[in-house]
């Protein structure tokens, strides 16, 4: 039997013998009688009463004048206490938040119990039970706050301590006191409700609305066990329920583009509004079945949504060719132009102005102007073989539109294509509630979610919109999601109540990819959308991979036991997760399932052809390095020189055998969570909140037979690898993970809580993350990657098949028609552990650490909370946290350049080339005497005096200090057989890149915060939420992110060098020292009901009465973001990460600033590069940025700061009193209200670019940046004002 198996029956058998507790949307009313002299009274008998159910529930004191009513729905509840010789308590309007434990203390006063003392209560204003942080989201803001797209989760924001990330930063969007971007737990009723790819808390993938949402609790810190799943926010959401009273609501919310703004960028570049129609309209309603015992609530709402958006703001502003370049013409600049008083030395977007016209002052080279000019390189007429253009790529980019934005490419060759290409959305939302009791002392609900929500026309959320009009879209989503909850409550006795709830949720995601390019067939050669593009200078439209459906269901079992004894209130319960994850893909690990030709100078130069191009200049003689490198891609491209082909295939493990199927994974991730905590009361005015969570979470396995591991290290130290079959991902279970929690409430006086706590959390893996390494196992995918140059006996290496040499595009698809890779020759269990190969031809994989820990947050705090004037409550508080044992991925196979005489022999290649020599030393000008760079010599197998050898190729990489590409370059070709190590780069030569998972990370947090609350007393309610912080670590998303690939490449997710980590310490990505988020809900004291004109006639109350006001203010100071070198100087990972750049001189100030000739503000207004020094120089003062020298690693990480962002939503509500039960309710709602345009940094920024070698370097164009909560209807954010109409019919 095996382990997994053994641990299901253990935990099934500990759940028969002891009753458990977990977190639901419930919540407890609790609270100690005496009498007039502090004397408790036992045995009084307290009777509490729903007021909207009239559902009613008994019980006694204990002997310490204690009671407690526990698993209760949030609502309006009237509190009666009888005793003998004293007068009937009374308490009626006592508010039960979710989540949120109400005390109610009552004192008795003598007399007959025929009297009575009535009292009207409110709700719990200060928390005094425990030190847990957050808040409560009540109905009243869910329903008039302005909200973004109806979805309620918007909201979270409202607390302390929430950072939300701009859309172009990397991760999912939202930090809580430093917590990790996947550190967040929803509950629906207690059911999880978590997207397991992009777990954001304020993702909805639920679709919850205003209206079927009663309110939701926000713990973000110091959790009780009870609550404590994860170190980020725990949100625990109630959904309505009906009441012995008919209530409902009609509505419809409008968007209109002739009421929105236009977005900022989108006006500079004169590109019209983006279209936005929106219209969503339903029902809700809820009531009796049956008076006082049966009710029902339901919900709809449909939705029509008909947009565009800038391409910039999802796809990036595609790349196009100048018409100059379509004719084969690639312009460069030769010597210095100066342009705008400014000495432009590289081609760049400078050059030209809007209409890609060379600006006065920038003259063609010719006869009689040879320097500091444009010239010309006539690729046509320069091909050796006299053939030209490629007749497929010719006619493929015939269609393609000419550039219309400038401000991105290099200006002379490539432009940027900007428009607002369409989506549309649509698909309703249900819910359906029925709750009933039996008897006084057992009930139940059971409630029930669905919801379609299909994207057509193109997805913006992923990258996927139609490129260019007239071309189909990349893909369109199809989406669907359940949830379903069964809840069963019963009074054992007056001190005994056990819930037990049962239910499960699933959601479906179906992208489709090639199936949403209906009407043409996507060549081969012009693929954009997974694994590698086709093209490396422009974008093409097509996308020809296959779907990818993705489907997550869990089954969850909840029991809840209170027991209250004395002044103890017992808590404790259990929560069982059964994942099961089914993916299917036409993707697997990043790598197209569909064959891909692909364009590379790197893989097939140009100048190593059996006849190579010529009259190329050298770079540095009259062509810039970057612009060198662009004009042999130019020639691949045009000239149709493919370099290589891919495509994977998947294994029929069953009969070892490849198909060309789609891949399949079937994850199976089981979570079981016990839970065990005390509410003691010590004295009236000190309560103790202890307890212990135990979250037992064994390695996840699969359902199908394709779990494979390496049976030894990875990297090879311990010998070859094999890949082997095994039932879990991972060796170690983790069965220690208990996690202690404390807290302390003490009340020294009536109205000043001091609270303190300490806790342990644990933060749990995605379902996401498994699959994406399982895309990654040899064997069980066969990646092939075929060069076209490479002998068949490479290709006979892998199984793969092998290309004709010396081909260009159309000799290739002659041969091959139609173009495909045939299935491997060799069988999945040979290949299960591959012979060495070179880089890029060997597979990439994926594996977890054997040893995998789980990831471990402590956190601690001090907070006081203190009644105003005014009904508002204050809270200050000191917050810190550490987190251990994050979880972090990176390419163990990271290539070393560390080996004796390597970088030596470099520095003699470099310097060869800087005196205009050849790298190999030979070629130099008259009295000019090179170096042999021996080693390098040997290791490219290069004839020195050969101006064709492979190493007289890497000019570039040398004037870049790129010794991790030189590097990567030489470990593409066959090292072996010129006498060296196939381990002499990378560390295990079996693979290419070796996608590693460990839990290696850490992370440190500290907080200020203060708060300011008001709930809606006398027409005003209020919110004031700031945070002062710092948050400290060496990664800041968690990996995988939302590709299959793994997410690696040139982003914070990937490490500079996996063998030193700490050259990544520094402040987080998500780091904001300040942020400001304050809300308002003013209703205008003017007609009926209201403090003035109460006695309106009937027509001016129409008029000037039901009018209130909403709104929310966002402030938050600005992210941190790295300069990139631009280069590989050190080492080389096959994602492509850079070095950083190295700072010569101060610091320079990161600021917004408008720079003559560019579109949109920068940070730095930086000179061109200088080719000598590799330097950019900030404008007006002493400070450089520098590629670093070979072998260095630059500056540290997120050294500056980029812009802050603020933004205003504003709401105006006019409410119409029909009758005594009918209102009608007619809102209007303005998102960003100023129009306000917030600029990115330029690591964030779309189009501009934080790299020293690029022409776009300290740029913020193309998209102002917008965060999570604006993602709702536009998903990839709503930077410009839009304005939003509602009507709503209240009965």
């Amino acid at each position: 039997m095996s382990r997994s198996k053994l641990l299901s029956l253990v935990v099934l058998a500990l759940f028969a013998a002891i009753p458990l507790m977990a977190q639901t949307g419930t919540s407890n009313i609790s609270g100690r009688v005496v009498d007039a002299k502090e004397a408790v009274l036992a045995g009084a008998v307290v009777q509490l009463t729903n007021e909207a159910t009239r559902v009613t529930q008994t019980q006694t004191t204990s002997e310490s004048g204690v009671y407690a009513f526990s698993s209760l729905p949030p609502g309006n509840y009237t509190i009666t206490v009888e005793a003998s010789g004293f007068k009937t308590f009374n308490s009626t309007g006592n508010i039960l938040t979710v989540g949120s434990p109400l005390v109610v203390n009552v004192t008795m006063e003598v007399g007959q119990p025929t009297e009575r003392v009535d009292v009207t209560a409110s709700f719990e204003r200060l928390e005094t039970t425990s030190a847990m942080l957050g808040g409560v989201v009540d109905r009243k803001a869910i329903t008039e706050l302005p909200l973004n797209g109806r979805n309620p989760l918007n909201l979270i924001v409202l607390e302390p301590g929430l950072v939300q990330r701009t859309t172009g930063g990397a991760g999912s969007g939202t930090h809580v006191f430093g917590s990790r971007d996947r550190a967040h737990n929803v509950t629906i009723d207690g059911i999880d409700a978590n997207e397991s790819s992009v777990p954001n808390p304020q993702s909805n993938v639920f679709r919850l609305t205003p209206d079927n949402v009663q309110e939701y609790r926000v713990v973000t810190h110091n959790a009780t066990p009870e609550f404590g799943r994860n170190s980020g926010a725990n949100v625990a959401v109630a959904t309505r329920a009906g009441g012995n009273d008919f209530h409902g609501d009609i509505f419809y919310f409008h968007r209109n583009t002739a009421l929105n703004a236009n977005e900022w960028f989108n006006n500079a570049n004169g590109i019209e509004r983006p279209i936005l129609l929106l219209h969503q309209f339903g029902v809700d309603g809820g009531g009796p079945i049956i008076k006082n015992k049966t009710f029902f609530f339901g919900s709809w709402q449909n939705n029509r949504i008909k947009q565009s958006q800038p391409i910039g703001s999802n796809f990036g502003v595609p790349r196009v060719f100048t018409g100059a370049l379509k004719n084969g013409i690639f312009r460069f600049v030769r010597g210095t132009i100066n342009v705008d008083g400014r000495n432009i030395t590289a081609n760049s977007p400078l050059l030209v102005d809007a209409a890609g016209n060379l600006k006065s002052g920038v003259q063609m080279c010719s006869a009689t102007v040879t320097n500091n000019c444009i010239a010309t390189y006539n690729i046509f007429a320069q091909d050796p073989l006299h053939i030209g253009a490629d007749p497929n790529i010719a006619n493929m980019i015939a269609g393609f539109p000419l550039p219309n934005a400038f401000n991105v490419g290099d200006g002379l060759n490539t432009g940027g294509f900007a428009w607002n290409p369409p989506s549309r959305f649509k698909g309703p939302f249900y819910s359906v509630r029925v709750d009933h009791k039996f008897n006084d002392t057992n009930d139940m609900f059971g409630r029930f979610l669905f919801s379609d929500y299909d994207t057509f026309e193109g997805d913006f959320l992923n990258a996927r919109p139609a490129i260019f009009p007239g071309f189909p879209p990349l893909g369109e989503v199809f989406r669907r999601a359940q949830s379903l909850a069964v809840s069963y409550r019963r009074t054992i006795s007056p001190k005994v109540v056990n819930e037990f709830t049962a239910g499960y949720s699933r959601f479906r995601f179906f992208f489709s990819l090639r199936e949403s390019q209906a009407g043409i067939e996507p060549p081969p050669f012009g693929q954009e959308c997974f694994g590698d593009d086709s093209f490396t200078l422009i974008d093409t439209p097509f996308c020809n991979t296959l779907h990818t459906e993705r489907q997550v269901t869990a089954m969850q079992f909840i029991d809840n036991l209170s027991y209250l004894r004395g002044t103890h209130n017992f808590r404790m319960g259990f929560n069982i997760r059964l994942y099961r994850h089914d993916d299917e893909r036409g993707v697997p690990g990043g790598f197209n399932g569909s064959p891909t030709i692909v364009f590379s100078r790197t893989t097939r130069s140009p100048l190593n052809e059996a006849q190579p191009w010529t009259g190329i200049p050298a770079a540095g003689a009259g062509i810039n390095a970057t612009d060198r490198n662009n004009l042999l891609q130019a020639i691949t491209e045009l000239a149709g020189i493919p370099g290589f082909a891919t495509q994977a295939f998947q294994a029929r493990l069953d009969g070892d055998a490849y198909g060309n199927d789609l891949f399949t994974l079937e994850s199976k991730v089981h979570q079981f969570n016990f839970y065990f905590q005390d509410e003691w009361r010590v004295r009236h005015n000190l309560t103790l909140n202890y307890g212990l969570r135990w979250e037992l979470n064994p390695p996840p396995s699969d359902a199908g037979p394709r779990v494979f591991v390496p049976d030894r290290a990875v990297d090879g130290s311990e010998g070859r690898v094999t890949y082997v079959s095994s039932d879990r991902w991972w060796d170690r279970g983790n069965y220690n993970a208990l996690a202690p929690r404390v807290g302390l409430a003490w009340t020294p006086w009536s109205n000043t809580v001091v609270r303190a706590g300490y806790g342990v959390a644990f933060d749990t893996l995605s379902t996401f993350q498994v699959t994406s390494v399982g895309g990654k196992v040899p064997g069980s995918v066969q990646q092939c990657r075929v060069n076209v140059q490479d002998s068949a006996q490479v290709a006979q290496a892998t199984g793969c098949m092998d290309l004709p040499n010396n081909v260009r595009l159309s000799q290739l698809l002659t041969a091959i028609n139609p173009f495909a890779l045939s299935l491997p020759t060799k069988n999945p269990s040979e290949l299960l552990s591959p012979e060495n190969a070179a880089l890029a031809v060997a597979p990439n994989v994926g594996a977890f650490d054997p040893n995998l820990q789980i990831p471990t947050v402590h956190e601690w705090s001090l907070t006081i909370q203190r009644e105003l004037p005014w009904n508002f409550v204050g809270q200050v508080g000191y917050i810190g946290k550490r987190g251990t044992h994050l979880y972090r991925a990176y390419d163990l196979n990271q290539l070393r350049t560390d080996q004796p005489g390597f970088l030596q022999s470099f520095l003699i290649a470099r310097d060869n080339v800087r005196k205009q020599c050849r790298p190999d030393g030979t070629g130099c000008p008259a009295g000019v005497t090179g170096q042999t760079p021996t080693l390098l010599v040997q290791l490219t197998g290069s004839t020195i005096g050969n101006a064709n050898s492979t190493l007289n190729g890497f000019t570039s990489d040398f004037l870049l200090n790129a010794l991790g590409t030189v590097a990567s370059r030489i470990d593409r070709t066959d090292i072996v057989s010129r006498g060296f190590p196939a381990n002499y780069f990378r560390p295990n030569a079996q693979f290419s890149e070796i996608f590693y998972f460990d839990a290696g990370g850490d992370s440190y947090y500290h907080g200020a915060i203060v708060q300011v609350r008001r709930r809606l007393e006398k027409g005003l309610d209020f919110g004031l939420s700031y945070t002062f912080s710092k948050s400290i670590d060496n990664m800041s998303v968690d990996p995988v992110a939302a590709t299959s690939g793994g997410g690696l490449g040139n982003n914070s997710r990937t490490p500079t060098d996996v063998r030193d980590f700490a050259l990544d310490r520094a402040v987080s990505d998500f780091d904001n020292t300040h942020v400001l988020v304050v809300n308002s809900r003013y209703e205008l004291p003017f007609g009926k009901g209201r403090k003035f004109l109460n006695s309106l006639p009937g027509a001016l109350d129409h008029v000037l009465g039901g009018w209130s006001l909403t709104g929310i203010y966002t402030y938050q100071s600005g992210e941190p973001y790295t300069i990139n070198s631009g280069a590989a100087t050190a080492n080389f990972t096959i994602a492509g990460k850079q070095t950083r750049a190295d700072l010569r001189g101060p610091l320079p100030a990161s600021r917004l600033q408008f720079v003559d000739g560019i579109v949109g503000p920068v940070v730095f207004d930086a000179d061109d590069r200088d080719p000598n020094t590799n330097c950019r120089q900030v404008v007006g003062t002493q400070s450089f940025f520098c590629i670093p020298e070979p072998g260095g690693f630059g500056m540290a990480r997120n050294a500056l700061r980029g812009p802050g962002f603020w933004n205003f939503d504003l709401g105006i509500l006019k409410t119409f009193r029909v009758s005594e039960r009918v209102n009608i309710q007619f809102r209007a709602e303005m998102f960003n209200a100023f129009n306000h345009p917030n600029f990115e940094n330029p690591r964030n920024a779309t189009e501009g670019s934080p790299t020293v070698t690029s022409s776009l370097f300290g740029q913020t164009c193309c998209v102002t940046s917008s965060v999570p909560a604006s993602t709702t209807i536009i998903a990839t954010g709503e930077p410009n004002r839009v304005i939003q109409f509602a009507l709503k019919v209240q009965f």
